[in-house]
């Protein structure tokens, strides 16, 4: 799991959530660009076009990760920060772009 944002806020988050169990580490960053994604891949010897970001945020999640080469998913949120947006390419075929989170269970 990749999270940014203060350390103590965001470990409150993952903590609250329950899903810390479901992932082989909780990453919390300042901020997520190419670089942190590239660092990740390199870290866990991850196959790019094999891993996917889950994300609500053009900006930080889903631009970025596919700037690395990572596969995405897109969750809109009508609550994500306006400094967040983003534009996102419609014929990219590498961006699953989903309603709800609920829906994940029907692709993974």
């Amino acid at each position: 799991m990749l999270t940014k944002g203060d350390a103590a806020e965001q470990r409150r988050k993952v903590e609250v959530s329950r899903l810390a169990h479901h992932f082989r580490d909780v990453r919390i960053v300042p901020e997520k660009n190419v670089g942190t994604y590239q660092e990740l891949v390199r870290t866990y010897a991850l196959a790019p076009s094999a891993t996917w970001m889950i994300g609500n945020s053009p900006k930080s999640d889903i631009l970025p990760a596919r700037e690395a080469g990572l596969n995405a998913v897109f969750i809109p949120n009508d609550n994500t920060w306006v400094l967040e947006h983003g534009v996102l390419d419609p014929a990219d075929e590498k961006v699953l772009r989903l309603d709800r989170f609920a829906e994940l269970l029907r692709h993974f």
